[in-house]
């Protein structure tokens, strides 16, 4: 009895052995439809959120301007310029203090490397100290002083994004190098091996598309908790996604060419960029990935 069971135990074995080794194909069905499954509901969000925006900022309006009657939303600009003003006067400010380090980074030799590393380091260095004096002019001033707690949290929110900008500006400066700064042989004392046509052209793209995602990254910060839902979340994601893909396609289009290119790499790589920030922004709009 024991052999006679033996076989038929084998075989079953072997059966389900057989279906283990059919199923990936189906696995990967299940896969590809549940992919696209997902995508087609992800759009139907999209389109069903949109005709509802206009209600969520009502709401958001309401909201603030309940809290900011006193105010208005006009003053609480005005506070926001007058703050920006005060960091920027500091920062002036400071400029004038630091002249004998300035003169020091200056006088740093260009043609050895430990005088090129001191230069690089000061410029950083000095660059660190206006972020500085900026954040506490701006941000440090605001805080001095009593505010509503909705003028408190929208004000402080914007002055950091403001911060963020002017580092980021900062810092881009001081790697860079570039024209306005009155740099003389600035090719040679450049952090990159970049010329003045491209250190110019990314010193200003990049401050503009820092500006702009840091005024998105505080709108977006402040939005949920003044009555906008998930999916209108979603929804103005997707909005700053393609502001921000439109200017880096600004960028990479504009950017110069290479004194060593013939043209045929340049335009090959602004194809190649131009389908990945592409590609990126289909598949935020398709859902396959989030913030």
């Amino acid at each position: 009895a024991e052999s006679r069971v033996a076989p038929a135990d084998a075989g079953a074995a072997t059966t389900d052995a057989s279906s283990d080794a059919v199923a990936p194909p189906g696995q990967m069905n299940t896969m590809a439809s549940s992919t696209l499954d997902r995508i087609r509901h992800h759009i139907e969000r999209i389109v069903r959120t949109l005709p509802l925006l206009p209600g969520q900022f009502a709401r958001v309006r309401a909201e603030t301007m309940a809290d900011m009657s006193s105010k208005g939303s006009a003053a609480v600009l005005l506070l926001i310029a007058i703050f920006i003003a005060a960091g920027l006067a500091l920062t002036w400010a400071t400029y004038k203090l630091t002249r004998p380090f300035r003169l020091w980074i200056i006088a740093q030799p260009k043609d050895t490397p430990i005088g090129r590393a001191k230069k690089i380091g000061g410029r950083a260095l000095y660059s660190s100290l206006l972020i500085v004096s900026f954040a506490l002019g701006s941000a440090g001033a605001f805080m001095l002083f009593d505010w509503p707690m909705l003028i408190r949290e929208i004000v402080l929110t914007f002055l950091m994004a403001a911060v963020f900008t002017w580092g980021v500006r900062t810092y881009v400066a001081a790697l860079l190098v570039p024209s306005f700064m009155h740099v003389e042989s600035a090719v040679e004392v450049r952090a990159l091996p970049i010329t003045n046509e491209t250190a110019d052209h990314w010193s200003y793209w990049l401050s503009r598309i820092v500006g702009v995602f840091a005024f998105f990254a505080a709108a977006f910060i402040l939005l949920p908790g003044l009555g906008i839902d998930r999916d209108g979340m979603m929804v103005l994601f997707l909005g700053a996604d393609f502001v921000l893909l439109f200017l880096w396609l600004l960028a990479v289009w504009r950017r110069p060419r290479m004194r060593r290119d013939d043209g045929h790499g340049h335009t090959a790589a602004t194809w190649l960029l131009t389908a990945y920030f592409v590609a990126l922004f289909v598949e935020r709009i398709a859902g396959l990935y989030t913030w």
